[in-house]
């Protein structure tokens, strides 16, 4: 039931690859980090809100058969097709479905209850009795099972001895159609659906990364609680609505984003740069496209990269574990701002990726690196050009306005 496609590209979207985009020099540390930060839970994986609900809803019905596991593997195949029936015509909504593309043939490789596990998590409406690890889909399936083949013992009115935890917080009742073969089912979200899930975003308290933090809510769980109309084409620090929206610990977490944002983009685009020049000196023809792209985008987000305070940026954690990934775009920022030379600034991409690459890397000079700059000439012309960080923001304005009912 495994679709090599499928699972190719949740690992593509897991490790930071998407069309041709691989997370060469450890930028994606810094998209979680502060996609983390600004929106706990959510994923690039994540499509439609009603998932969130779907998936405990099938768990509870796959909890009550003899192969737990078997059942909701078939329960989540059967409600793509429900998905595909009733979404016919709204183009928009069946990009959402997930393994829409491969169904009926097979069933996708990451389901919605792997790709949402962390989520209903952090949103809460996994019970609060795992507080100190997210617990495993197995777990609460056998959970689940247990308590619907198990018998408590009772005191004298009736009532159970002992309180048993329920694994799901309580939700709302299963719709009709989704046990129906013969239903449609969409992304709409019913008013208690909507109620139920706005009380649980609304409340998601952001992690703590700086020092000497006080706990407090999300940017997330703030925008849960607005009825905006939001727009993922317009970043959210360009957004007076969303920065309205945010705390004053937010709003500088969104500036610095949005230096984050451009610098990183720079660095891809100047590492498919180098590489395309490196193709170019070994005698393949490639063009130079990158490099053109590269200086397009210095000239489009050069000041923003350059406002940066890569010192802050590293007070408040949003680097990730920092590292070479910090060094990178430190270096970056002196290249823009004319203080180090090109040949200078591919040193420390050349060290960054041979770390993380070892013998895979394209800029080291090395024999092996040769192979792998003649694998990368030969699709030159599909590999896509660096963009700069979107930390969620699309995946995340998708949720909330099925959340608002946008």
């Amino acid at each position: 039931m495994t679709s090599r496609s499928e699972l190719a590209q949740a690992q593509r979207l897991l490790l930071g690859e998407q069309d041709g985009v691989v997370d060469e020099l450890g930028l994606l540390a810094v998209h979680q980090a502060v996609s983390d930060r600004l929106f706990p839970g959510t994923s690039v994986l994540h499509t439609r809100l009603r998932y969130a609900l779907f998936v405990p809803w099938l768990m509870r019905l796959a909890a009550l058969e003899r192969d737990p596991a078997r059942s909701l593997r078939d329960l989540e195949f059967a409600l793509t097709g429900r998905l595909l029936h009733g979404t016919a015509g709204d183009r928009e909504a069946r990009r959402g479905i997930i393994g829409g593309r491969i169904h009926p043939v097979s069933a996708a490789a990451q389901p919605a209850s792997y790709s949402y596990w962390t989520a209903l998590a952090v949103w809460g409406l996994i019970g609060p009795q795992w507080t100190e690890a997210i617990p495993s889909r197995e777990a609460v399936l056998e959970e689940l099972s247990n308590l619907g083949t198990s018998k408590l013992a009772l005191d004298a009115d009736g009532q159970p001895l002992v309180e048993r935890a329920v694994p799901f917080q309580a939700l709302p009742l299963i719709p009709d159609q989704l046990l129906k073969a013969s239903a449609g089912v969409s992304f709409r979200l019913e008013r208690a659906e909507r109620e139920f899930l706005r009380r649980r975003l609304s409340v998601v308290r952001a992690p703590l990364t700086g020092p000497g933090e006080s706990p407090h809510l999300s940017l997330l769980a703030k925008l849960a609680s607005r009825r905006l109309k939001l727009d993922p084409s317009l970043q959210p620090w360009l957004d007076d609505r969303v920065m309205a929206a945010a705390e004053t610990h937010d709003q500088e977490v969104l500036a610095l984003a949005e230096g984050l944002s451009a610098v990183a983009g720079l660095a891809r685009a100047a590492y498919l740069a180098m590489v395309e020049g490196a193709c170019s000196t070994k005698g393949s023809t490639v063009g130079s496209r990158h490099r053109a792209w590269f200086d397009e985008m210095k000239a489009n987000l050069g000041r923003a990269a350059l406002r940066l305070d890569m010192a802050r940026v590293q007070q408040l954690g949003l680097a990730g574990s920092g590292g070479p990934v910090t060094g990178l775009l430190q270096e970056t920022q002196r290249y823009l701002r004319g203080q180090t030379t090109m040949s200078s600034l591919k040193a420390v991409y050349v060290a960054v990726e041979s770390a993380r690459k070892g013998p895979r890397a394209r800029l080291s000079g090395t024999r092996g690196a040769a192979v792998h700059l003649r694998d990368w000439a030969r699709t030159a012309a599909e590999i896509r050009l660096a963009e700069p960080l979107h930390f969620r923001w699309p995946n995340v304005v998708r949720l909330l306005n099925d959340l608002h009912g946008k």
